[in-house]
């Protein structure tokens, strides 16, 4: 029996739906410029030439995926709570933030996440020019800053140490990300003893 127009549009969504969860997988986990059509057709076991009848490109899909992120929840980094916060209890904040993500999430606000981290709100990016830890680290530098004029964190370059919690942050979950299928096989820190290496004693 022939399908139907509608059994064949939820096949369609169905199909499309498969390629954008590959592409958000492959973005978090390389980066969008190391990204091929082809990754993301083997990831999601489709034959390559479908890809072009459900996108244009692949900017198409990490531009759908940016303006998905703020309803997936968990997605969301409280970036407008810290810097109201500011100092140690932003960081805090953060770090509270992210602990949970990667205890508590499955694979999708974990990636969303990762994708965050590289790209930030930025929708068109600047390949050359676009910096992907530019999104925390700034604003995270701020705060150690803010934090070392009260007394609350250690000494150290405000900026290099903003770097290095980015770094701790995203290795934290690329770890979690590459292991989705084998959780338990993930070594994940407690994030929070990042916040106990910063506090002045």
């Amino acid at each position: 029996m022939p399908r139907t127009p509608e059994q064949f549009k939820q096949i369609q969504d169905r199909r499309r739906a498969k390629i954008k969860a590959a592409g958000l997988k492959q973005f978090a986990l390389q980066g969008f410029d190391r990204v091929s059509v082809d990754d993301v057709m083997k990831s999601c076991r489709c034959a390559h030439g479908l890809f072009y009848h459900y996108f244009p490109s692949l900017d198409v899909i990490l531009d759908e995926i940016l303006k998905a992120r703020p309803s997936v929840k968990g997605a969301t980094i409280p970036l407008d709570e810290a810097k109201k916060a500011g100092g140690l209890d932003g960081l805090q904040i953060l770090i509270e933030y992210f602990q949970a993500t990667i205890e508590k999430s499955k694979n999708d606000p974990i990636y969303y996440t990762l994708i965050s981290l590289n790209y930030g709100d930025q929708r068109k990016l600047d390949r050359k020019k676009y910096d992907p830890l530019l999104n925390l680290r700034d604003p995270m530098t701020k705060m150690v800053e803010e934090g070392q004029e009260k007394g609350d964190i250690i000494g150290g370059e405000p900026a290099d140490i903003a770097k290095m919690l980015v770094l701790a942050l995203y290795g934290a979950f690329y770890e979690k990300a590459m292991h989705a299928n084998h959780p338990d096989q993930a070594v994940i820190p407690n994030l929070m003893t990042l916040i106990d290496m910063l506090r002045k004693r």
